[in-house]
């Protein structure tokens, strides 16, 4: 480590007037100067990998709630009882008149969606109203039903090029 030369007053500082302090490198200064500086490197480095891995954490997280939102719409059911409630509240026994189900079978169903926030429940004496949390959902259905039409009229097509073009095999038959 290095070692001062200069002159330090008595409480271990330099007195005025005195030249400032120098420092007499040959004992490791610059030895020192490069563990500090490789100790911020560390530091750095440390605080980017913390950083990335804050922000795949994060994505991780965000990916997996998208996830999970997906998997309460992942059901038939659910889906029908989102379209039907498109019109307004429904309660319960609507829903299972609607769709021809067990009242039990409907409240497990919005349950589902009521724990994912698509739906909430509004309570008024016996009855139990539900609509949707957020109407942008209908746009999200929406979406998906355009893009399924999308994959369906392309099958479809596809079909008919395949039934219209003979087949080399079909053709040698003939």
């Amino acid at each position: 480590m290095g070692r001062f030369v200069g002159r330090l007053g008595p409480s271990g500082r330099t007195t005025q007037g005195l030249p400032e302090p120098e420092w007499d490198d040959s004992e490791g200064f610059a030895d020192l100067a490069v563990g500090l500086q490789n100790m911020r490197d560390y530091a750095d480095v440390h605080t980017c990998r913390s950083v990335n891995m804050n922000k795949v954490r994060s994505r991780q997280q965000l990916s997996n709630f998208k996830a999970e939102f997906f998997k309460a719409l992942a059901h038939p059911l659910r889906i029908s009882i989102l379209d039907a409630l498109r019109e307004g509240e429904l309660t319960v026994n609507e829903i299972s008149q609607r769709f021809e189900i067990e009242a039990a079978n409907a409240s497990q169903q919005l349950a589902v969606l009521r724990n994912k926030n698509i739906v909430v429940a509004r309570k008024e004496g016996a009855n139990v109203y539900y609509s949707v949390a957020d109407r942008s959902i209908f746009k999200l259905l929406d979406a998906a039903k355009e893009i399924f039409n999308n994959h369906l009229v392309g099958i479809r097509t596809m079909l008919e090029q395949i039934h219209a073009t003979p087949s080399p095999r079909s053709a040698r038959i003939r």
